[in-house]
């Protein structure tokens, strides 16, 4: 009798899913990308989100008031994310300051979230806007970096409500675009239709190894 392997990654699943960092130039979609690897039967661990998470914790808000003020705050007493991104994108000290208190946290959350991988799990996904800045590429076997042209991503950040200043800034806080697509394992593109991204990511998973 045939032996038939279980659904999922077959012969390699005793081995851990591999670890893919995905990250972008500011509105290339690098989000869109994560939604599509999570259909793709990927784990994505979202620094955004862990970070939106962390914000909303009693005693990182007290912090955060205890050294900037309560001006931080909006109406409902939760921190103001528009307020606290302009100090910090402003001044490399408090930016520097924030991630020290948010970053550990996010890899709580990340390990917490991997947790959850079955056998199915084709990768497990480092979703990160400062993949390569923080040094968490360090961990991943591999890495996609989503690029698009200047007005492309203009285009979808005025869409956010953004003005050229605002995105000029954002990207100014980041490394450049040529360092990080040198850095980068994979640099798909994100400027036409959608199905187009999902074939190149798809074609990524396809040729994936497994982590060792």
């Amino acid at each position: 009798m045939v032996q038939m392997e279980p659904p999922g990654r077959g012969a390699l699943a005793d081995l851990p899913p591999p670890v893919l960092g995905l990250t972008g130039a500011i509105a290339a979609g690098k989000s869109t990308a994560g939604d599509f690897l999570a259909s793709m039967d990927c784990l994505v661990s979202r620094s955004d989100q862990h970070a939106h998470q962390i914000l909303s914790d009693p005693k990182v808000i007290e912090t955060l008031v205890d050294w900037w003020g309560s001006e931080i705050l909006d109406p409902e007493g939760a921190i103001s994310r528009p307020v606290v991104a302009k100090r910090v994108f402003a001044d490399p000290v408090q930016r520097g300051r924030l991630e020290s208190l948010v970053h550990p946290r996010i890899g709580v959350l990340r390990e917490a979230c991997f947790a959850k991988a079955t056998i199915q799990t084709k990768a497990l996904i480092i979703e990160a806007p400062l993949l390569f800045e923080s040094g968490v590429d360090t961990d991943c076997d591999f890495t996609i970096f989503v690029d698009a042209d200047r007005s492309t991503r203009l285009a979808r950040a005025f869409d956010r409500g953004w003005d050229v200043e605002e995105f000029d800034r954002r990207e100014a806080a980041q490394w450049s675009l040529d360092v990080k697509r040198q850095k980068a394992d994979h640099v798909i593109r994100n400027e036409g239709a959608l199905d187009v991204l999902r074939s190149q990511l798809e074609h990524i998973l396809l040729h994936l190894p497994a982590s060792e």
